[in-house]
């Protein structure tokens, strides 16, 4: 997925689920009126807490051609009136890191490994509407709790409420809800902040899918009910828009469904004197703004390649399906292509056609191609590959060791080295005319000459 439209798409989903929140009106239908006067009762805890604290597991299930990928990140939450703010990315890579420390507002981004700093607002509507908080996916589901349906999210925002009944999962008793969202209110609670430094095309992703979004909504049972669960299928969605927007990845095989799972919610319970301090971890860059310094890490805004003349990193993988490859094998010998990609990435699977193309067109000429795979189980990369019916080279980077050490921060990421070991090409993202660019960079080299 390319990088620019993947940030962006961690902006507009969770978006799609914040609305399913207060005031509260009379209703005529029962089952209707139980639904809001429980969701009520949830917001009306979280939002008169002084402290509260939580932990929220965001999880993201692809399915496409039979086969499954599901990508997790797990956060730590706690909030402390009137403005201190922890919402950290523990595990997973998907996500930002949100401290305020009463002072201090610190806003960092794991996968690009860049941060900010600014001054703090002084209360909870000027932290909600920092545009760099409003970004967090998990910040926009937290944002109707904490506001109790301030902020223009309101019953209107609904089309559909239904109490479904109990349910039992894992031992506890729960209440399902589900909430039909107004397709036309999505594009009022994502503010004109939002749209600032977009494409026209980014911009319709906001504001013309039309498409109504379901929750299912789980909530305690008891006199003090908390949030469990909020799940949503976005494959209408999806479907939806990369048929309109152009320059959308085409996801119409794909299947999709967001959750986000609440553990462990302590409310009214003091916070330790280390929850809301931020330290940047080590090697993560200051920068004066996120998503400025994210295009040029990803390439989308034609930033340098620190890489490109300088002597490629070596290294050595397992291959899927048996064996090893080693970099320094080909050094003195070969042309190498390395394409940094996962199953779960549109762009790539555009872009792959192309690669194997020209690394057949050039296999008798001393060019070798390897598709890098990025984190990924082997049966899940051996079942998408056979489905395609690809002849692929696939060193397995289990850990991401390898794209760390080539810089990618977006993939696909295609990588040429020449004969003598040096990076003369870098490539980020997926390209209409891709083969015709690998071609004539492949001839210049195989002349003699160099791209850089």
């Amino acid at each position: 997925m390319k990088t620019r439209f993947r940030f962006l798409f961690r902006r507009l989903i969770p978006a799609c689920l914040a609305g399913a929140t207060l005031s509260l009106s009379a209703n005529e239908d029962p089952a209707a009126d139980r639904a809001a006067v429980l969701i009520g009762e949830v917001v009306e805890r979280i939002s008169s807490a002084e402290t509260f604290s939580t932990d929220i597991v965001y999880r993201v299930d692809v399915r496409m051609m039979g086969m499954e990928q599901e990508l997790e990140s797990l956060y730590s939450f706690a909030f402390e009136k009137p403005n201190k703010l922890s919402s950290v990315l523990r595990e997973g890579t998907m996500g930002q890191t949100i401290v305020s420390d009463g002072s201090r507002l610190f806003v960092h981004l794991p996968m690009f490994d860049v941060y900010t700093a600014s001054d703090a607002p002084e209360d909870l509507d000027g932290l909600l509407g920092d545009v760099s908080v409003m970004g967090g996916e998990v910040m926009m589901v937290m944002r109707p709790l904490m506001t109790g349906g301030v902020n223009g999210v309101t019953l209107d925002s609904i089309a559909d409420l239904a109490y479904v009944g109990m349910e039992e999962r894992d031992g506890e008793n729960l209440h399902r809800l589900e909430v039909r969202l107004r397709p036309d209110d999505i594009e009022e609670r994502l503010g004109e902040q939002m749209r600032e430094g977009m494409s026209e095309a980014e911009r319709a992703l906001f504001d013309g899918s039309n498409v109504a979004v379901t929750l299912d909504v789980w909530v305690s049972e008891g006199e003090r009910p908390v949030l469990v669960e909020v799940r949503s299928d976005l494959t209408e969605m999806m479907r939806t828009m990369s048929g309109e927007v152009e320059g959308m990845p085409d996801f119409g095989e794909m299947e999709m469904e967001m959750a986000f799972v609440f553990r462990d919610w302590k409310i009214d319970v003091p916070h330790s004197d280390e929850t809301f301090v931020f330290n940047p971890p080590p090697g993560a860059e200051e920068v004066d703004d996120l998503l400025a310094a994210v295009q040029e890490k990803a390439g989308g805004g034609q930033g340098p390649q620190p890489l490109l003349g300088e002597v490629a990193p070596t290294f050595s993988l397992e291959m899927l399906g048996g064996g090893e490859m080693a970099l320094a094998d080909h050094l003195g010998e070969d042309i190498v292509i390395l394409d940094f990609w996962a199953t779960w990435c549109g762009p790539c699977i555009q872009a792959m056609p192309a690669l194997i193309d020209v690394a057949d067109e050039y296999r008798d000429r001393n060019v070798v191609f390897y598709a890098v795979n990025q984190r990924e189980g082997d049966a899940a990369v051996e079942d998408f590959i056979r489905a395609r019916e690809w002849d692929l080279q696939v060193p397995m980077d289990r850990r991401g060791s390898v794209a760390d050490q080539y810089g990618v921060h977006g993939i696909p990421h295609t990588v040429i080295i020449g004969k003598d070991g040096k990076v003369q090409a870098v490539h980020v993202g997926f390209s209409p005319n891709l083969r015709e660019t690998l071609s004539g960079e492949l001839d210049t080299i195989l002349a003699g000459d160099s791209l850089y």
